[in-house]
């Protein structure tokens, strides 16, 4: 976990400094948090018969998360709106984490079925195993994709998290 430090004395000012200063997301704009994995994976297989079977996997998932931390002490009641705001956004985050445990136990599972036929040496698998978890991963990731959408449309999870946090600002 990575944290970036955002400093302001209202919640609109927490808000602007995120937008300026938060981890990129494509290739101009900023997220509040962010949540970036990979996926890397391995298999050791072995041919009998002329069949192929996959003997062992390895799959290993590297996560990282960003989240923005206070820089400084704030208002207590500042303090009350951010940590509400940074439950929801750790919430969110770990949807994103729990997608990717997801798409890594898919993969594992997946790979230990792979067989392939009219294979005495194997050959075919590689080829196989690449284009079998590059679809998973396609699919997984457009979870994630769907995932954002819903949440941060209009009237969405992150843009009440967002309006609470500066909502308290007016009073």
């Amino acid at each position: 976990m990575r944290y970036y430090p955002v400093r302001g004395a209202t919640g609109l000012q927490l808000v602007e400094e995120m937008d300026r200063i938060g981890p990129k997301q494509g290739f101009m704009s900023r997220a509040i948090a962010q949540t970036v994995y990979s996926l890397q994976y391995g298999a050791d297989y072995a041919a009998s018969g002329g069949v192929c079977r996959v003997k062992a996997t390895r799959v290993k998932l590297d996560i990282t998360q960003i989240f923005p931390k206070l820089a400084d002490k704030p208002s207590p009641s500042l303090a009350r709106r951010w940590m509400r705001f940074m439950a929801g956004v750790h919430r969110h985050e770990n949807t994103h984490v729990r997608i990717a445990r997801d798409l890594a136990n898919v993969s594992e599972r997946t790979i230990l079925r792979t067989v392939t036929q009219d294979d005495p040496h194997c050959r075919g698998m590689r080829a196989l195993l690449k284009r079998t978890i590059r679809g998973i991963y396609a699919d997984y990731d457009a979870r994630q994709n769907a995932f954002d959408r819903k949440e941060h449309r209009k009237g969405g999870h992150i843009e009440r998290l967002v309006m609470a946090l500066i909502d308290g600002d007016r009073q």
